[in-house]
């Protein structure tokens, strides 16, 4: 499941950040918001660590750690510092 979730991380695209914490439609806000007020993984995961969400977007539950790595591995918007 990708590298793992340890050290610091830096923004790569707050933009993209700052507009899905707005979606206040979107479960997965909580996520963002978060991920924006925090500079390590551990901080991140400690402030959302047993969120899970259902986004009407997928047929599957969303967790922070889940929602991490897609901004990570999959969008580059955060990277591993």
């Amino acid at each position: 499941m990708g590298a793992k979730l340890s050290g610091n991380f830096r923004i790569m695209n707050s933009d993209a950040l700052l507009t899905r914490a707005a979606r206040q439609n979107d479960p997965r806000h909580v996520f963002y918001a978060a991920m924006l007020s925090s500079r390590t993984y551990a901080d991140y995961l400690a402030r959302v660590g047993a969120i899970t969400v259902q986004p009407k977007t997928t047929d599957y539950a969303v967790t922070g750690e889940v929602e991490i790595r897609y901004c990570r591995d999959k969008r580059g918007w955060i990277a591993d510092a």
